[in-house]
């Protein structure tokens, strides 16, 4: 059964809230297993019972306060899973002997972590040394989905807090110049298919790229094109505009960046995806079929993104004693001796750390030393979805935090340059199907892209083509225009950046995909359907997305002595 998503009133919030949570968990209860032993969806049932609780609370109040946050714990939760697992190990700051994750390049615009903090403190009070950052961070992300208006869904439990965290390791994370072929192969690595790589993509639907990210599209992109061929024309101009604020002018991903829907395809199918590994989703046959799928229909890409992020929030967990993982390692701050994951260059655009930070330390006044920041990190994450009006979704919890950060780790990050021939072998790699790749892909209509992740479509895109081929001409001028104002401004993803809805796969049908790997899930046969149906109907969108987050949510859990639960989400115990 699909699950319809509306706009909620705060009035019905509570009882939609209910009834899409009991539908999501008996959707997920009854086809998921999760394969990690000693996570589970009531790990803190006994232990700390009013974790979850605490960490919905902290991450709607930031969100009502700030809703592009909402994007900032999403795409922290992504970081700190795709680098070391999700183990807490980007909320990690850096110390004197090493530069965490959290100062690579690739992290520095990652934001949220006070939520974290915050949400630790509050239930350390409750039950200390209980509840690890990375789980933190984990639900985090869950309730930021879904207060942006994403899909509910729920994650296992139990991580626990990575001890590395090494600017080295934000290698793994994928650059925004990967075109589909890379983003899949890259995803793929990571065990997702290329169907959840779009799904995850699909992140975007909230928040905002920086001009840094997409500027190469506009200008000397390749030797043939000046600008990104698949950057639509005006979307083109619109970036370049951007982009004359400077490197650091943000660009929305869609036109809802608060709202988490499926506008972030509509934006690929326009060629207004804002940098190039959006983009390319679109124009790469292999996931043109997925962004229009889930353009058509929201209810899918909601369902496969909630699936990738379980089954992200599962990488690499700690458990017991294990360290690194999906393991909050992108939480770790950079020390003398160590770059951590978060101050990679995939990673210096990451916002929400405060977010985290903020619930940590809630949960910490409750349950000292019980919740990880992995697990914070990723009902964080879930959490910006819904209150971004996504799906209703819960995770597993139970990670155990990372203790390795390293800045070299995030090479394992799909990089926004992936076409969707790369993005879905990258995600298959993490176990991920080219459907989750793509209902994942959706977060994209949240949050917007920084010109230096885009500007490489929009000039001198190939010995062929000035400007990428799969961009709308129009949108290409939008973002050119975007860019102006420096690699660090910022397009939205869709036309709804702070909404989470099914815009980003209608953007992507119009090719105003704002990534290269954005647009290559329309450009690509092998996707496009997908795109099309979650364009079509986004309560199917925010089904499969719902079912991606779960899945991603359990990427390489750390659980038991395999990791820990930081007392404090940036630094390791």
């Amino acid at each position: 059964m699909l699950l319809q998503h509306y706009p909620v009133k705060p009035a019905q919030m509570a009882m939609s809230y209910m009834f899409a949570l009991i539908l999501a968990m008996d959707t997920i209860a009854s086809g998921l297993r999760f394969g990690v032993e000693g996570l589970s969806m009531n790990y803190y049932i006994m232990n700390c019972p009013f974790a979850e609780g605490i960490i919905k609370n902290t991450v709607n109040m930031a969100l009502q306060s700030d809703p592009t946050l909402a994007a900032g714990l999403v795409r922290m939760h992504f970081h700190d899973c795709f680098v070391e697992g999700c183990d807490g190990s980007v909320l990690i700051d850096s110390t004197k002997g090493n530069t965490a994750e959290k100062d690579s390049p690739a992290n520095l615009s990652l934001r949220g972590y006070e939520i974290i903090d915050q949400a630790k403190e509050e239930i350390e009070k409750q039950c200390p040394g209980v509840v690890s950052c990375a789980d933190i961070l984990a639900m985090a992300a869950r309730d930021a989905v879904f207060f942006a208006g994403g899909p509910v869904y729920d994650i296992p439990k139990g991580r626990k807090d990575g001890r590395r965290s090494k600017i080295e390791d934000t290698i793994n994370l994928p650059p925004p110049t990967l075109n589909s072929s890379g983003l899949i192969r890259m995803f793929g690595q990571r065990g997702f298919t290329a169907q959840e790589m779009v799904a995850l993509s699909g992140a975007h639907t909230l928040g905002v790229a920086r001009c840094s990210s997409f500027k190469h599209r506009l200008s000397n992109f390749d030797t043939t094109n000046d600008v990104d061929p698949t950057l639509d024309t005006k979307f083109a101009k619109t970036l370049s505009k951007t982009c004359r604020a400077g490197d650091n002018a943000e660009q929305a991903f869609d036109s809802t960046r608060n709202s988490f829907d499926n506008d972030y395809f509509y934006a690929l199918q326009r060629k207004n995806g804002v940098l190039f590994s959006d983009q390319t989703l679109f124009a790469s046959a292999r996931t043109r079929g997925i962004v229009n799928g889930y353009a058509m229909n929201q209810a899918m890409f909601f369902l496969d993104f909630q699936q990738a992020m379980v089954k992200m929030s599962m990488l690499d967990v700690k458990e017991g004693s294990k360290g690194e993982g999906c393991d909050g390692s992108v939480l770790i701050d950079s020390t003398k001796g160590n770059t951590a994951e978060k101050d990679s260059p995939a990673n210096l655009s990451l916002r929400g750390y405060e977010i985290i930070d903020q619930a940590k330390e809630e949960i910490e006044k409750q349950c000292p030393g019980v919740v990880s920041c992995a697990d914070i990190l990723a009902m964080a994450a879930r959490d910006a979805v819904f209150f971004a009006g996504g799906p209703v979704y819960d995770i597993p919890k139970g990670r155990k935090d990372g203790r390795r950060s390293k800045i070299e780790d995030t090479i394992n990050l799909p990089p926004p340059t992936l076409n969707s021939s790369g993005l879905i072998r990258m995600f298959g790699q993490r176990g991920f199907t080219a459907q989750e790749m793509v209902a994942l892909s959706g977060a994209h209509t949240l949050g917007v892209a920084r010109c230096s992740s885009f500007k490489h479509r929009l000039s001198n895109f190939d010995t062929t083509n000035d400007v990428d081929p799969t961009l709308d001409t129009k949108f290409a001028k939008t973002l050119s225009k975007t860019c102006r104002a420096g690699d660090n401004a910022e397009q939205a993803f869709d036309s709804t950046r702070n909404s989470f809805d099914n815009d980003y796969f209608y953007a992507l049908q119009r090719k105003n995909g704002v990534l290269f790997s954005d647009q290559t899930l329309f450009a690509s046969a092998r996707t496009r359907g997908i795109v099309n149906g979650y364009a079509m109907n986004q309560a199917m969108f925010f089904l499969d997305f719902q079912q991606a987050m779960v899945k991603m949510s359990m990427l390489d859990v750390k659980e038991g002595s395999k990791g820990e639960v930081r007392d404090n989400c940036r630094l390791i115990n």
